[in-house]
């Protein structure tokens, strides 16, 4: 899910981004989900907000309408509680949430509008700060943190891991000529 925020609806929209962030995790059984404020190559003034669930992977259709939803609520409580009640999320299950951001001048501030967002779900929790990240790098890192059951990101081996994997690629194997790697998406 990807949301756009322009101007003076930028905090608000995040804090109900981390809401729903808060929510995510404890619907994946306090699984760390992800969000990043990212919005790739548009202008400076705009931003985006993804949630990555646990897998590193966007969320499922029903998330993006409950995003939608909580982005345009006038009584977020109603709306929050019908969420759980829809998705059977346990108030008991913990919060994990990973917060990333690219490197526009807003992100600082609306990653702490996700992260007090996040924090109103429940009275502890995890958030752990990957700061500037790709948006694959960012999705790599949640999934990383799932896999390896990591709480911080002095851990995330991303280059590590595909520098790694392109080795045994290439293993045994002579190479001519120029080699060229196209790394996007």
């Amino acid at each position: 899910t990807l949301i756009f925020l322009r101007s003076k609806l930028m905090r608000p929209v995040a804090f109900r981004v981390g809401l729903l962030a808060g929510l995510l995790s404890q619907f994946h059984g306090g699984k760390f989900v992800g969000v990043i404020v990212t919005a790739s190559h548009n202008p400076v003034e705009d931003n985006g907000v993804k949630l990555v669930d646990p897998n590193g992977e966007m969320v499922i259709g029903i998330w993006e309408n409950f995003a939608t939803e909580l982005a345009n609520a006038s009584n977020l409580s109603q709306v929050l509680n019908r969420i759980r009640k829809e998705m059977k999320i346990s108030t008991e299950n913990c919060v994990k949430v990973a917060i990333g951001r690219d490197t526009r001048p807003s992100g600082v501030e609306l990653c702490k509008a996700i992260e007090f967002g996040v924090k109103s779900i429940k009275d502890s929790v995890n958030l752990v700060d990957l700061k500037l990240q790709t948006t694959p790098q960012f999705h790599f890192s949640v999934k990383f943190l799932n896999e390896n059951d990591k709480n911080s990101s002095e851990s995330l081996e991303y280059f590590e891991h595909f520098s790694s994997q392109f080795e045994k690629l290439l293993a045994g194997k002579r190479i001519e000529g120029q080699l060229v790697i196209d790394a996007a998406n």
